[in-house]
């Protein structure tokens, strides 16, 4: 699968309390952001997110589903270092991409932004491990866990951190 890097200055079609400074970027007010419109809308499926950058808050993707940006089209990236990942699905094409790098003025640094969608085989993975972590971590109770099971079935935007876990936004 190809993965799309987003965070390229062609891409960039608007920005909100952004400056360039040296070595890196500035947030000049409480809303910085970057709207990136992707080569080809993003299709409907699960996306693998990673940002890399020094970002000391946690940075927020929102995706236009057609009706602009909103909160119930938001993905909260999960912070490890320089590392910011989540996976998302997407219900519908996604045709433009804001990056919210973070919600207070100061210094920060965004060195790459990409998507790649996950294939069918990835997903039975991540859903075989999330089963069998999920498994490890509660008693055995005569059933799997309902819960992992619906990385395959759910409907709707889904933002999951990138272990398949952790905070879920559903619409």
């Amino acid at each position: 699968m190809r993965t799309q890097q987003l965070f390229r200055r062609d891409l960039v079609v608007a920005t909100n309390d952004v400056s360039e400074n040296a070595g890196g970027l500035r947030s000049t007010g409480g809303d910085p952001h970057f709207v990136l419109k992707p080569t080809e809308p993003l299709r409907r499926g699960w996306y693998a997110i990673s940002l890399r950058g020094a970002l000391t808050q946690t940075a927020k993707l929102y995706f236009d589903l057609g009706r602009g940006f909103n909160e119930q089209h938001v993905a909260r990236l999960s912070r490890s270092g320089e590392q910011h990942t989540a996976l998302v699905r997407l219900h519908k094409p996604a045709v433009l991409v804001r990056l919210d790098p973070q919600e207070t003025p100061g210094a920060f640094k965004v060195e790459r932004l990409a998507m790649r969608r996950l294939t069918l085989p990835e997903l039975g993975l991540r859903r075989a491990q999330h089963l069998t972590i999920e498994t490890l971590k509660r008693p055995f109770n005569g059933h799997a866990n309902g819960h992992a099971h619906s990385i395959m079935t759910t409907r709707g935007f889904v933002c999951l951190d990138a272990r398949g876990e952790g905070a879920r936004h559903e619409t």
